[in-house]
């Protein structure tokens, strides 16, 4: 059995207390303010609309990502590829689907 002494449960409930306030904190942040407090802020990675979805993929991949902007051939932005647009749209219901199955 575990036991806890009064300074364990006051480090837990400082640290309760702490979460909330980050909440409230965070609720009236903005997204870049969020990103930069979790130092995990970066630049957003592009991708032109006219590159395909192997090389989005790629990319997403070997940067690790979730997720790229894409922009027209002007530099606007178009729209936002995502992990779940490859593997519901394509990876899915696409050939892929098909040679996987055939095996």
């Amino acid at each position: 059995m575990i036991e806890l002494d009064s300074t364990t449960l006051d480090k837990n409930y400082t640290r309760e207390e702490e979460q909330q306030n980050a909440l409230l904190t965070y609720h009236d942040s903005t997204i870049e303010e969020v990103l930069r407090r979790k130092k995990q802020f970066k630049e957003p990675e592009m991708i032109s609309e006219e590159k395909s979805v192997f090389e989005a993929i790629t990319m997403m991949s070997d940067k690790k990502l979730g997720a790229l902007i894409v922009h027209d051939k002007v530099g606007n932005i178009a729209g936002i590829f995502t992990e779940r647009d490859y593997l519901n749209k394509i990876a899915v219901r696409g050939p892929a689907r098909r040679a996987l199955l055939n095996r």
